[in-house]
């Protein structure tokens, strides 16, 4: 972290090695809390099932407590899930899947995925989209 930004932080939470949580206060008690995770590719068995559903509650846990302190929040990371099924189950007002109703609580909370608002992914087809470090 550069210099600039090591004078603001506050606090940094490592999770299960899927999330990480950085707090930032800057002026007139601005804060700001980033919050990166990557959840599990897989989710064959029970267990992994268990664990996915696990990080995706404590993202919004965190999220959630961030928002109770007046905290700005930055969510950045990788669901491994399908947007589109959970999307497609709600049009047709059928059951959500536990595991796909983290996309209906970060709504909730009017948290959306800017990459799929910024290209109307929706019907223009699927856009895959990355971050590239130099």
């Amino acid at each position: 972290m550069s210099y600039c930004m090591m004078q603001h932080y506050f606090n940094i939470e490592k999770i299960n090695g899927r999330i990480l949580i950085v707090d930032f206060s800057f002026s007139n008690n601005k804060k700001l809390r980033l919050i990166l995770f990557y959840n599990l590719a897989n989710h064959r068995t029970g267990e992994e099932i268990n664990n996915k559903i696990d990080i995706n509650t404590h993202v919004i846990k965190q999220i959630k407590k961030a928002k109770s302190q007046k905290m700005e929040i930055i969510c950045c990371g990788d669901f491994n899930l399908q947007y589109q099924r959970f999307k497609k189950r709600q049009d047709n007002k059928q059951s959500i899947p536990k595991m796909l109703k983290i996309f209906q609580k970060l709504e909730d909370l009017n948290l959306w995925d800017v990459h799929k608002e910024t290209y109307d992914m929706d019907n223009t087809k699927e856009i895959m989209t990355y971050w590239c470090f130099i």
